[in-house]
């Protein structure tokens, strides 16, 4: 038996299912028996995060239990840096290990999994009639023709090939993609000439914002500081209020769309989107800001990765978990292993109703 057979935490649920009748037995069955989604899981259960809260190091199946705030949580927000392929990798390792987990998580009389969806930076509200169709539509409408009509090379223009196993991720399972941004063209027209330059019918449309986060802030200046390398301390960058004023609009506004999906909708969101946006006091805080005045208040929590060489225990507490990239064992030896895994299983036919990453 190989090592990772034995960790397989479905092996409990075999003598639960009692019903053939119901749907998915069978499927449940051969996940159970499937090697490659065993191996998967190994993978999974070396993930460890830093906890900011207990400032230890904890495995991602130790976090995935009833009271732990990931386990708990209806928004999960993973950051990613845009162009780093392990940290795509890692998003669906979590991703599925969230759907994996409620999906083995059934009653005797009730195999439908607790619903999943993933929330993007990627698209807008607008185009969610095209991300629907990617997931509940004919299968040939997929790949070229979602790319062609989501006009992703001019919308997000990073690379196609990073971000498609994520999509094929949702069509096999089927998880839902929701749209969470504001056109590009509002924001760019606020970052250039601030909220005023707005038609006043657009504006009424716009969330609330709330400017007055000092850390924030602090940190979208640093950041821009570091992308201008050659701007003086002492010398404003031209038009920096506008510039903070859309980068608060962008986080607002996906904060209120997930707000809005999971006030008619139960289950859990995963949302991934950059870095700084998934700051404590970027899209989290904002979308439990929201939620607070509601008869349930909902909750969320940030994972970053980092990508620096220091342990993270110096860090500031602005995620609620930081995920170590490198070094051994880090994000990125887990994300290369699941890689070659992939490859080695392109083109072939595999069961993975949560394992296609």
């Amino acid at each position: 038996m190989l090592p990772w057979r034995r960790l397989h935490p479905l092996a409990r649920f075999r003598n639960r299912l009692k019903s053939p009748r119901e749907h998915g037995l069978a499927k449940i069955n051969q996940i159970l028996d499937d090697p490659e989604v065993s191996f998967l899981r190994f993978q999974q259960a070396s993930l460890r995060l830093y906890n900011t809260a207990t400032r230890t190091f904890e495995t991602l199946p130790e976090l995935l239990r009833p009271g732990q705030p990931l386990y708990d949580a209806d928004v999960v927000c993973v950051g990613e840096v845009h162009d780093s392929e392990s940290d795509h990798v890692i998003q669906r390792l979590i991703l599925d290990a969230l759907t994996y987990k409620h999906f083995a998580e059934v009653h005797t009389d009730n195999l439908a999994p607790k619903q999943v969806a993933v929330g993007v930076e990627y698209f807008t509200r607008q185009q969610q009639t095209a991300l629907d169709e990617l997931i509940y539509g004919q299968c040939e409408k997929s790949g070229n023709y979602f790319r062609e009509t989501c006009d992703w090379d001019a919308t997000w223009q990073y690379e196609w090939a990073l971000y498609a196993p994520l999509f094929r991720f949702c069509q096999l399972n089927p998880t839902r993609i929701i749209g969470l941004n504001i056109p590009f063209e509002v924001a760019h027209m606020v970052a250039h000439g601030g909220i005023e330059s707005v038609p006043s019918w657009l504006q009424e449309l716009l969330p609330e914002m709330d400017l007055s986060q000092r850390q924030h802030r602090r940190r979208f200046e640093d950041t821009l500081r570091m992308q201008n390398a050659h701007r003086e301390r002492a010398q404003p960058h031209p038009g920096l209020d506008h510039a903070y004023t859309a980068q608060v609009l962008w986080d607002e506004y996906m904060a209120d769309s997930a707000h809005q999906y999971l006030s008619v909708n139960q289950g859990r969101l995963v949302l991934l989107a950059g870095t700084n946006h998934v700051w404590r006091d970027a899209i989290p805080d904002r979308f439990e800001r929201r939620s607070a005045s509601s008869a349930n208040p909902q909750r969320a929590v940030s994972i970053l990765p980092w990508h620096g060489s220091t342990e993270p225990a110096g860090l500031p507490r602005l995620a609620d978990y930081i995920l170590c990239m490198r070094g051994p064992g880090g994000g990125n030896e887990i994300a290369s292993t699941i890689t070659a895994q992939r490859h080695r299983l392109a083109g072939k036919s595999r069961l993975f109703p949560a394992g296609y990453i």
